[in-house]
């Protein structure tokens, strides 16, 4: 078979329609290969976000407990510095049947130094009450800060779960 003109401006054709089709097929990946390091690096960043929300919630979670932890030792302390001074009210009750019995040491003294001594040892018995009843009330002021710690804890704990949940579905 002879060549002709026509044969040549045929495969003239065919050629440019190859390289048409090879210049898009390269665009193509190109594109492709652009939305893949673009998946890549929102796939790192997400990654790394769900990692710090781990760590966040996990820190939370421990800060919660401590927390709750605290305040419990607190409200221990609360009770156990209530229960000693309830016995020492009690004690004053059985201890005082006449409500002149406070007055006993000053209306029998024999002497002023009798006097003197027997104030000072009221006194001191006083002043170791208020201690008591001024330790109770610091102690539940303690135990009432270390409830509000936790209750923040807590609070901090459930947006941190509620961040970590938003983050895993918004995958």
């Amino acid at each position: 078979d002879p060549v002709d003109q026509s044969d040549i401006d045929r495969s003239k054709a065919s050629e440019r329609s190859t390289s048409t089709s090879i210049a898009s097929l390269e665009a193509q990946l190109a594109q492709e290969s652009s939305n893949l390091e673009e998946a890549q690096i929102k796939a790192q960043v997400a990654n790394e976000d769900y990692l710090t929300a781990v760590d966040e919630l996990n820190t939370a979670t421990k800060d919660a407990q401590t927390a709750q932890a605290n305040a419990d030792a607190a409200a221990s302390s609360t009770a156990t510095a209530r229960s000693d001074l309830g016995s020492i009210v009690v004690q004053t009750y059985q201890e005082s049947g006449n409500p002149l019995d406070p007055l006993t040491p000053y209306l029998t003294s024999e002497s002023l130094a009798d006097l003197a001594d027997a104030d000072v040892a009221l006194t001191r018995a006083g002043e170791k009450n208020n201690a008591k009843v001024q330790n109770v009330e610091a102690l539940q002021a303690v135990a009432d800060t270390m409830k509000e710690i936790a209750n923040d804890k807590v609070v901090e704990k459930t947006m941190m779960n509620k961040r970590f949940y938003l983050l895993l579905n918004n995958r």
